[in-house]
């Protein structure tokens, strides 16, 4: 509970019922352990408009209002108002709604009249310190580590939010590129640290320069990004003066031995028009190349902007980080951190694209390979289950499928209570009655499980104050069998323990790298928190706290480390609380006398006859030489040499074209130097047929409305459509007019009778007969009203 003994918690009640509002003041007045200041609105715009002009703690509001019905007040909350929880207050006869607000985001629903003062009061300072903690998690995955602006999935997630709202404002926007001049030489020069001041001193000028209300984002490397709305202050010419100001001021200011400079690229959003956001950033991006090949002369070819997209976003997948020693020109040396041999959980679509992943996503992280010498957990928490327990796939119904386990939460405190939701097709009450959900460890429990749709069932796991620390594997069980297992995990992490240590990020000299621990600590522990390697010559620096679950820092190698493996040892003080033996392991090159290969990453995994197939090779230490001594080849069928482009020194760009005729399948690349084997990929690619589907998305429609279905694919043909049938499991959800867009385009009209329940169903794709599976699942979501 967060401390409250000097601290006014100041509550905003948006309730037109003036009995209703009269109870709850009075029993916030008779609270002891807290005082509460009460502002009182009776309509949402009256509330909205008092939030827009005071600070407020927390929220509590009806859901039925004079001038906002039903969810339709939380959501307008949700959108116009940031950075303060909600508690949604509704009678018994609209539980259901206040649920599914709770859902979408609110932090609880109270029932009017059936709570006393102490419970109305500890719930409020529960939900503004859930709440608290939420928000830092979603700071973590939206804002980039070094200079604190958002990060590229935080541009994107606001700023998306941001041309929404302008083209229902008809507002115009902005959008700056901006690049950092000569950074690389900044690097070369006078080393990677400065390389950073560099960076971050640039995030203070772009601060400076522009409004708090405009949205600040690196989006990796020297690339920034900026969002604004422009007015007298914004305007362009008013921006660049602004900007060379700022920077002429900082330059005065700082004496080092190279001026810090930027070259900038602008694109305008018009709120009539339908330009995306990826179309903003590559109209300002090219505009900012034009800048720099002019001020510069830059000649050479240029990185497709694709390649540039994923060389910025790629960084956090690598499962493997590549240190480069250089101090022996005999003996070259590197490290390489060296995965978990248990097991790999996927890639999650929005982490991949991330320099850091947060707690709230583990789907990108590893289960641990690890020595604790505090014993954090007991083992089933490393292996939840017997050997021998199996999975009996076999006994669900034929007429059922389970297809997704997925959670509102991924790391949680022990004491706390979060949902699941279990996704497929066919449930029935006759099932649902069956089934279980077990998290297989100790101090841990499920309850409230219920079927909300034919393709839903929801619940809740309830992690007790004895839970170990532990990543957790929940599994379904059919009359006491298991069924299915979660693919992905949930943690639990006690205070003052570490669930795991994971790097994150890896510097193109292959000398340095960004790593992760996953804790439980305040501030007070923070000033204790310690991590040291298992020997002289691998250094810890930078250790930066992120309350109240990660801790992260960086580690350099220097002269003097011998092959062989290293731990990484975490202490809270003189007390060693975790151990990761063997992170480490120092090896040779692969890849001419300092470059080190460790994995091949597509740009684009699916394919048609006739495409350009983008690959990267991906690792340290590379030369624009090691082009000369490198060949690429597809494993099953000649399709040609392939061309390689050095990018930079962790990354290789590699480039097929498919031959028209090639058969459906997926295909493996083979890396060869000098003609041998140097590195091979199975399945790097696949080639898919005329009329594939990719996804399908529904744009939001509710019981009682019409909305629009989208399938995106390749190859679309008007005779590929007659063949497809668009069938949702739901009889109340009716599919029609499904028609040919454009060759990666089709429409169909939805329209839901009012009987159907809000929730998640299956949508039935065939062709000629033939079910369809999608890489994206096939499941389509209905809202509630």
């Amino acid at each position: 509970m967060i401390p409250v003994e000097n601290k006014i918690i100041k509550v905003l009640l948006i309730e037109d019922n003036a009995g209703d509002a009269r109870l709850i003041q009075e029993q916030l007045k008779e609270i002891s352990e807290a005082t509460f200041q009460l502002e009182h609105a009776s309509e949402l715009q009256d509330g909205l408009t008092y939030l827009a002009n005071h600070e407020i703690d927390i929220v509590l509001s009806d859901l039925s209002l004079p001038d906002s019905p039903g969810l339709e007040t939380f959501k307008r909350l949700q959108t116009e108002v940031s950075g303060v929880p909600v508690i949604v207050l509704t009678g018994f006869d609209n539980k259901s709604v206040a649920l599914q607000a709770v859902r979408d985001g609110a932090q609880d629903y109270l029932i009017k009249g059936q709570v006393e003062g102490k419970t109305l009061s500890r719930l409020i300072q529960y939900a503004i310190e859930r709440y608290r903690t939420q928000a830092n998690l979603r700071s973590l995955s939206l804002t980039d580590v070094l200079t604190g602006l958002y990060n590229r999935r935080g541009f994107i997630t606001l700023g998306e939010q941001a041309l929404k709202s302008a083209r229902r404002n008809k507002t115009p926007l902005c959008l700056f590129f901006a690049d950092v001049d000569g950074l690389k030489q900044i690097n070369d020069t006078f080393g990677h640290k400065e390389g950073d001041q560099a960076i971050l001193h640039t995030a203070q000028v772009l601060r400076k320069t522009f409004r708090d209300s405009d949205i600040l984002s690196r989006l990796g490397g020297d690339e920034f990004v900026i969002l604004a709305t422009p007015d007298r202050k914004t305007q362009p010419e008013h921006v660049m003066s602004r900007l060379q100001e700022n920077l002429k001021q900082h330059n005065l200011g700082e004496k080092k031995g190279y001026q810090l400079s930027l070259s900038i690229g602008m694109s305008q959003f018009d709120p009539l028009s339908a330009t995306s956001m990826e179309e903003l950033l590559a109209k300002a991006d090219e505009v900012l190349y034009s800048q720099k090949k002019e001020r510069k002369g830059l000649i050479g070819t240029r990185v497709h902007k694709k390649a540039r997209q994923l060389i910025i976003g790629l960084v956090a997948s690598l499962p493997i980080l590549l240190f480069l020693l250089r101090w022996d020109r005999r003996k070259p040396q590197t490290a390489i951190f060296q995965p978990p041999r248990t097991v790999v959980l996927p890639s999650h679509q929005a982490v991949v694209g991330q320099v850091s992943s947060t707690p709230p996503r583990l789907s990108q992280l590893k289960v641990p390979q690890t020595e604790a010498i505090k014993k954090v957990s007991p083992p089933a928490a490393q292996k939840p289950f017997p050997s021998g327990n199996e999975i009996h796939k076999e006994l669900i119904p034929k007429d059922i499928a389970i297809v997704r386990f997925s959670y509102g939460q991924h790391v949680m405190p022990p004491g706390t209570t979060f949902g699941f939701d279990i996704n497929g097709s066919g449930f029935t009450s006759e099932f649902h009655k069956n089934l279980a959900v077990t998290p297989g460890a100790l101090g841990l429990q499920t309850r409230n499980l219920r079927l909300v749709t034919a393709n839903q069932i929801h619940g809740d796991i309830v992690v007790a104050s004895e839970a170990a620390t532990q990543y957790v594997f929940p599994r379904v069980l059919l009359n006491q069998h298991p069924v299915f297992q979660a693919p992905q995990p949930f943690a639990v992490i006690r205070p003052g323990e570490v669930l795991d240590v994971l790097f994150t990020s890896l510097d193109e000299d292959g000398r340095g790298g960004r790593f992760r621990i996953f804790t439980n600590f305040d501030s007070k522990m923070a000033k204790q928190f310690r991590v040291r390697a298992s020997a002289p010559g691998l250094e810890i620096s930078a250790l930066q706290p992120h309350p109240p679950f990660v801790m992260e820092g960086t580690l350099r190698l220097s002269e003097g480390v011998d092959h062989g493996d290293y731990d990484l040892v975490v202490t809270f003080g003189a007390r060693e609380v975790f151990r990761k033996v063997q992170m480490l392991h120092i090896v040779g090159p692969n890849l001419g006398h300092t470059g080190l290969i460790q994995s091949l990453a597509v740009a684009e995994r699916y394919h048609r006859p006739g495409d350009n197939v983008e690959l990267f090779l991906q690792g340290s230490g590379f030369t624009s030489q090691d082009l000369e001594v490198l060949r690429a080849r597809v494993d099953e069928i000649d399709m040609g040499a392939a061309s390689f482009t050095f990018i930079s020194p962790s990354r290789l760009g590699v480039y097929f074209k498919i031959p028209e005729g090639v058969a459906e399948g997926s295909y493996g690349v083979i890396i060869e130097q000098n003609h041998q084997l140097l590195f091979r990929q199975k399945a790097a690619f696949t080639v898919v047929p005329a009329n594939w589907i990719a996804q399908v998305e529904l744009a939001p429609v509710r019981p009682g409305e019409k909305g629009l279905l989208r399938l995106t694919g390749r190859d679309f043909s008007s005779d590929g459509v007659r063949r497809l049938r668009v069938q949702a499991e739901d009889p109340g959800i009716h599919i029609s007019n499904l028609h040919r867009q454009d060759a990666s385009t089709l429409a169909a009209d939805v329209n839901v009778e009012p009987s159907v329940a809000p929730g998640d169903y299956l949508l039935g794709l065939t062709f000629e007969g033939v079910s369809i599976k999608l890489p994206g699942g096939n499941l389509i979501t209905i809202s509630a009203p």
